[in-house]
């Protein structure tokens, strides 16, 4: 059994910016690099639902204003066989439902694509994509289970499946062992990790390791740490 402590809100925190070199890419392919960062955290933690807001841009700009979204501006994705043990509810009101088999790389670019497809914004401006949350995940743990201790008295233990744990547990339904979430503004990405587990943060714990693995690839592709 795997021991583990909650980390205080919002927990520990990665924060990695992309900038764009010269042109601005599309959104698709702005969403694009998000799911590739995604995929390189893969080996630490994997999407069981996702949130996606979106914006009314500026076509040149490429900026938005929080007060002029898209009617159906709020997505909610989530895997179809959800795990007992999740709490997921989407993050926003008047959010469009979605389901998927799998949350992987071509299902969540389908979905952000259909999105912003089906967005209708007024004359002179585009739809964009402003946020992409993922608040309920599975991450890899090396062992059959885990205890979770919120350090004030409640104690929950959690099973892994092959070597996956997922989360938020109910009991902390605000905190999954990770969240990750993505911005973007005007064609510059922020791609934020919190770590609300200390499994992903004690020195000497594998799943340390496998992050800081992770976040030295997302380097290599061109993600710079914001201190």
């Amino acid at each position: 059994m795997i021991k583990t402590t909650l980390h205080e809100f919002p927990g520990r925190e990665h924060l990695l910016e992309w900038l764009p070199e010269e042109e601005i890419p599309d959104e698709g392919a702005l969403a694009a690099r998000v799911l590739d960062a995604l995929q390189t955290l893969g080996m630490v933690a994997q999407p069981l639902s996702a949130d996606l807001s979106l914006l009314c841009c500026d076509p040149e700009s490429r900026f938005g204003d929080e007060g002029l979204r898209p009617v159906e501006a709020f997505h909610h994705l989530r895997i179809e066989e959800l795990p007992d043990t999740v709490h997921c509810a989407p993050l926003f009101n008047n959010t469009q439902l979605a389901t998927a088999a799998r949350l992987d790389r071509p299902a969540l670019q389908n979905w952000i694509e259909r999105a912003l497809t089906q967005a209708e914004c007024a004359e002179g401006r585009s739809a964009g994509w402003d946020s992409l949350f993922i608040e309920a995940l599975r991450a890899r743990i090396d062992g059959d289970a885990l205890e979770l201790d919120d350090r004030s008295g409640t104690v929950v233990q959690i099973p892994a499946q092959a070597g996956w744990i997922a989360g938020p547990h109910p009991a902390f339904s605000d905190q999954p062992p990770l969240s990750i979430s993505a911005h973007n503004e005007g064609g510059a990405l922020r791609l934020k990790i919190n770590v609300h587990w200390s499994y992903w943060s004690d020195a000497q714990s594998p799943g340390t390791h496998a992050l800081h693995e992770a976040l030295n690839q997302l380097r290599a592709q061109g993600w710079q740490e914001v201190e």
